[in-house]
């Protein structure tokens, strides 16, 4: 499929081309992501690390010789109004069309051509109008084409015979029941028909949808009881709307927009020409008997359009008796009895994936009527997984002290017992501090900073006495702090919220807030205490570790966003970027968006004053820039070239017209279906962490990789998929997935690897601080401190 030259200005990238690179253009060294030219070349694989075999959750889809789907245009003289009618006119001709045909109003698919290029048919309504239709040949598709992807698609969801909730589809029929916790999860699968490396490949993985056996109405009830007449308005409103409930008797999912208070089922609504009650509706359409005829309906605004021409559909109202709450609430995921009882269903191992992947693909093969459907198309899949050739990338050595190089085992990917009692790289001494704790947890207080005592002398943190309060702290506050520790009673948001707010807005302060239940656990204070003196010391401008980063003038950036439903659905952008060689001090910046501003246009803002700490830092400005942009998805990888880039471009150019630094912006994309598997000593694991996947499952029209850099004890480890968009680095692809790597090893937060680079993950937890409990932008004097931790 030959596309486009790209207009005149407009960044083009540089494809995978297998054969011998030229030379490359100026212009051909920029743009990663191939949209719209294959006029330069690179190579985009890497070679180092070893070799290990793998298999993944993909399989080839196989065509016949030189297939092709054509496209038809279909018209009706005189025009039909209803889909459905014009479907059924068009059907009538199955011995000019064929049994294989996909209509959807307007253009009709078929897998061969018609005798003409303009076909016209006459049929009947069943009120004997002629209705004359036109079917005219409009385009050839070849395989790999857009269009004819998304038929592919289409065509293979029809032959599920799942239902279909949201983008996936589940099994109702085959549920599984944790009747001790009023759970059902429905069994379900992922699928998605791309154009790979080489073919064209379907992607499945395993999915599950939680149901609670409660219903709206069985909640309100309760919730009734708890809060009293007078509030239960308010606080059903507050722990209802946004919710996504499910209506079994269609099995469909809504989300609650509002609450009619002042309707009930006994209202009435109209239903062709006659009026007709909500009671009475469910009856004759459904069978049901609703039981309570005072309780009060809910609304969803349905965000479909109407048919052609017609406004969108009015609002759905919903009966609570009927619609069963899905997911779970903030409750239920701090309860570690659900999550355990959840995870034995969930957390499917290798083996247990690949076995219900294999029975997946075993019943396509068995079931005729789905053969029957893809052999009339002329379709078939591979019957097996596919099998393919990662790398597996050196461990990294972690530096930690003076002079101190350890390396940690590969397989764990954790460091915490090697680095344990060794001193940090730069301490910071906590010499006026607060330790805020209500007069009940005295106790707990004061073992708590008897063991920070304890641990932080060999890791070279000096620490004098706190201020202890177990008052009011205005008094103290007054007065310049390094550190404010918060001992809470409980885990309620609102007191989490009102001490950060305050802590990071009106009196910037970095600190620490625990839970007293955390600190109730003698055998585990000492962990608990180490953690808090690392996140301690990380807050107030210390560096725990680094790895060797051989680029030397290099800015890191990491940048995601974060949509704050409190704060009428504003966008919070978290800008975080590197400012010395190590990669272990950190420039912070949060900036808050209207609703429907681009997220970038604040950025810009922070992405200056990041350059303007790196030249307060290095006496210098980077010579290098690597942004890694997460929080987009596929669909939005043609603006992050089109506007983001650009628009950083700008910023980097208000720093002086000659300043012209290399910049590469990777887009970092978290939830994604595939899934590998290696066989080790004969049985189906999990890759080792720094596995790299730069083959057959990548995109051709990309500079894409994926990673596989943390560890996991339970389940299947999901990896990461790095897309490099834009590139003026000239770096190697080697170099590239080896610098990814390394950062996901500068997490302070967790002594191991995660699952992003660094920089990313700071990012999140800036932005999600601020979306969750700040609402506000925080005060400047905290920019240069990891305060968020």
């Amino acid at each position: 499929h030959v596309l486009p030259p790209p207009a005149e200005g407009e960044l083009v990238g540089r494809g995978r081309q297998k054969r011998a690179p030229g030379a490359m253009s100026a212009e051909g060294s920029q743009c990663a992501s191939t949209f719209g030219s294959d006029r330069q070349f690179y190579f985009s694989i890497g070679v180092s690390g070893s070799s290990i075999e793998l298999r993944a959750n993909f399989m080839r889809l196989l065509s016949r010789p030189q297939w092709a789907l054509y496209q038809y245009h279909v018209d009706f003289k005189p025009p039909m109004e209803s889909r459905r009618l014009r479907s059924a006119l068009l059907f009538q001709h199955d011995e000019t069309l064929g049994k294989a045909r996909t209509f959807d109003g307007a253009l009709l698919f078929l897998p061969h051509r018609l005798h003409n290029t303009e076909t016209v048919l006459c049929s009947e309504t069943r009120q004997g109008e002629r209705v004359q239709i036109t079917v005219t040949l409009t385009n050839e598709l070849p395989p790999s084409s857009p269009v004819c992807l998304q038929f592919y698609n289409i065509i293979f969801r029809r032959m599920l015979n799942m239902q279909q909730i949201g983008r996936h589809y589940y099994n109702p029929d085959d549920p599984l029941n944790i009747p001790q916790h009023r759970l059902t999860i429905w069994p379900g699968f992922v699928t998605n028909i791309l154009q790979y490396e080489s073919s064209i490949m379907l992607c499945t993985d395993v999915s599950h949808k939680v149901l609670r056996s409660e219903t709206v109405l069985d909640f309100m009830s309760t919730l009734k009881q708890h809060c009293g007449d007078q509030r239960f308005p308010d606080a059903c409103t507050k722990e209802l709307v946004g919710l996504i409930v499910l209506t079994k008797y269609n099995n469909k999912t809504y989300r609650i927009d509002e609450i009619a208070w002042d309707h009930t089922p006994n209202n009435t609504f109209k239903r062709g020409d006659t009026m007709i009650s909500f009671k009475d509706y469910y009856k004759t359409q459904y069978g049901l008997e609703i039981t309570d005829g005072n309780q009060v309906l809910l609304v969803s605004h349905v965000r479909r359009m109407g048919p052609a021409g017609a406004p969108p559909p009015g609002p759905a109202l919903l009966v609570p008796e009927f619609c069963y709450l899905t997911g779970l609430t903030d409750k239920m995921r701090n309860d570690f009895n659900i999550m355990k009882d959840l995870a034995a269903h969930t957390r499917l191992t290798p083996e247990q994936r690949e076995s219900r992947l294999n029975r997946f693909i075993t019943n396509i093969s068995k079931n005729a009527e789905a053969q029957n459907e893809l052999s009339t198309w002329g379709l078939s899949f591979e019957n097996k997984l596919l099998s393919l050739t990662g790398r597996v990338l050196p461990a990294e050595r972690i530096i930690q002290g003076a002079r101190m190089v350890k390396r940690y085992n590969p397989w764990t990917a954790d460091w915490s017992k090697e680095m344990r009692g060794l001193p940090l790289i730069s301490s910071m001494p906590l010499e006026s501090w607060l330790m805020f704790y209500t007069r009940r947890n005295g106790d707990v207080a004061h073992a708590l900073l008897q063991t920070l005592n304890k641990v932080a002398g060999p890791m070279g943190i000096r620490i004098k006495n706190p201020i202890l309060s177990d008052e009011k702290t205005d008094t103290y506050l007054t007065c310049h702090l390094q550190h404010v520790v918060v001992i809470l009673p409980t885990n309620r948001k609102d007191k989490y919220d009102c001490v950060k707010k305050y802590l990071c807005v009106d009196c910037p302060t970095p600190s620490q807030c625990v839970v007293s239940r955390t600190l109730s656990r003698p055998q585990a204070l000492m962990t608990v205490a180490t953690k808090i003196a690392l996140q301690m010391n990380c807050k107030m401008g210390g560096e725990l570790w680094s790895i060797e980063i051989p680029l030397k003038q290099l800015m890191i950036v990491g940048i995601d966003c974060y949509h704050d439903t409190a704060a009428g659905k504003r966008s919070i952008g978290a800008l975080v970027a590197s400012l010395n060689q190590s990669m272990s001090r950190w420039f912070s910046k949060c900036v808050l968006q209207s609703r429907g501003q681009e997220i970038i246009d604040g950025l810009k803002v922070a992405l200056k004053a990041a350059l303007k700490a790196y030249w307060k830092y290095n006496n210098c400005l980077p010579s290098r820039i690597i942004v890694y942009r997460d929080g987009v998805g596929d669909g939005m990888l043609q603006s992050v070239v089109n506007y983001e880039v650009p628009q950083i471009m700008q910023s980097i150019k208000t720093m002086g017209e000659d300043y012209a630094p290399k910049l590469t912006v990777v887009v970092v994309k978290k939830r994604i279906a595939s899934r590998f598997f290696a066989r080790i000593d004969g049985k189906l694991s999990n890759p080792p962490p720094g596995t790299v996947i730069d083959t057959e499952v990548t995109r051709p029209e990309w500079y894409d990789f994926f990673i596989v850099s943390q560890a996991v004890r339970m389940g299947s480890i999901c990896p990461t998929h790095y897309n490099v968009v834009f590139d003026s680095s000239g770096l190697k692809p080697d170099h590239m997935q080896r610098l990814t790597y390394k950062l996901c090893h500068m997490y302070y937060n967790w002594q191991g690897i995660v699952r992003v680079p660094a920089p990313c993950q700071y990012a999140h937890k800036l932005a999600f601080l601020v979306g969750q409990s700040i609402h506000k932008e925080p005060n400047i004097n905290l920019d240069d401190f990891l305060y968020y931790l």
